[in-house]
């Protein structure tokens, strides 16, 4: 827990030195670095992502969300509980120039569907099973496969 710590504090220490946008804090936070980004268990057996392939993820997914929805700046929601996957979807949204618009899923369905029609979101990234809201949803998995053999490249722009 230490050495994440002392990791995170080194990246954010040289945000002061970058104009603060999206893009300079996506770069600094994976920055290629092989030290362990995600850590989590599944049937008895530890998993780690390190920074480097937490931005691989990312930069797969987003590809996938672009031959996928194709647009830029608009609403993308992502619904799902904490997991390991939750940020790798989340940054892959911006990644892409979308907004990532959080959806709660706690709160009645009724209610997110409604945000959805007044945002006018052009799909769901579910990292958990969602309800239908009449917009293509997709799994990170999914994504990533797609964005794997994707030839799209992506702006510049986070």
């Amino acid at each position: 827990m230490y050495k994440h710590n002392k990791t995170m504090y080194r990246k954010l220490s040289s945000l002061k030195n970058t104009d603060e946008s999206f893009r300079a804090v996506y770069d600094t936070i994976f920055d290629g670095s092989t030290a362990v980004k995600i850590e989590y268990s599944s049937t008895l057996r530890t998993h780690r992502i390190t920074y480097k392939e937490a931005r691989e993820r990312i930069e797969l997914m987003a590809r996938g969300l672009s031959d996928k929805i194709g647009s830029n700046n608009s609403y993308v929601g992502l619904w799902g509980d904490n997991s390991p996957m939750w940020p790798l979807a989340f940054w892959a949204i911006l990644r892409r120039g979308n907004r990532p618009f959080l959806l709660n899923t706690r709160q009645p369905v009724s209610v997110s569907a409604e945000l959805i029609k007044t945002l006018s979101a052009v799909a769901v990234v579910e990292v958990t099973p969602s309800p239908d809201f009449l917009l293509p949803k997709y799994s990170p998995t999914e994504l990533t496969q797609l964005g794997d053999t994707s030839p799209s490249a992506l702006d510049e722009s986070v």
